[in-house]
């Protein structure tokens, strides 16, 4: 089996989601923002979106194209997980607006989980989805309601980043410097993190399965 991964940003990958790919026998394809997508999906067993510095626009024809890919994805039943800008546009090819929040979410902030439970995960965002229609919300915070949501049994999307480990902030502080608003947390909080997200993604994974 061999997930597409669309990728946004050089220092944005996979993070801690390329360990459970491993973990569980599954291989993958990356492809880069500048990169043309697969002409045909269909060899693909489910897909990636990753987050990005871009914002959802009319005027960007290779969103407009991953929509596109994105849908298929959603038709076919297949597994589809998007991650923050990968979220927004999940949503958005579910028939949700995407806007701009009156203040952005940056750094370990807290969201509250639909079981109650609290959480402190990375964030970076300055846009928020709506709830598409028929999805189930997950997860919210006080300034962005639709910090989770799943749709049916094959997909999966975070507005946070659960798969963003010290590895990966430290990558993200290189490229970015000062603009990165996100420190290394200590290894308990990363493991806390990381043991979470593992459980969300072997739930969507055996759901979309079914």
């Amino acid at each position: 089996m061999t997930y597409l991964v669309l990728k946004h940003h050089e220092a944005e990958g996979l993070g801690s989601i390329a360990q459970w790919l491993i973990k569980n026998n599954l291989n993958w394809e990356e492809v880069e923002y500048a990169q043309a997508l697969p002409q045909n999906v269909e060899s693909y067993s489910g897909i990636i979106i990753l987050g990005g510095p871009m914002h959802i626009s009319p005027s960007n024809q290779r969103l407009a194209q991953e929509l596109q890919v994105i849908a298929h994805f959603i038709e076919q039943s297949k597994p589809t997980l998007g991650i923050c800008l990968g979220a927004q546009l999940i949503a958005t090819s579910l028939g949700a607006e995407v806007s701009q929040m009156p203040e952005g979410e940056n750094g370990w902030m807290p969201i509250t989980l639909h079981t109650g439970q609290q959480l402190d995960v990375p964030q970076w965002h300055e846009q928020q989805a709506s709830l598409p229609n028929g999805a189930e919300l997950a997860a919210s915070s006080l300034r962005c309601e639709v910090q989770m949501f799943r749709y049916h049994q094959h997909v999966l999307a975070c507005q946070f980043h659960p798969e963003w480990n010290n590895q990966a902030i430290a990558r993200l502080q290189s490229a970015f410097g000062a603009q990165c608003p996100l420190t290394q947390t200590d290894s308990k909080a990363e493991q806390t993190l990381q043991k979470w997200w593992f459980n969300q993604l072997d739930s969507w994974f055996q759901g979309a399965a079914l």
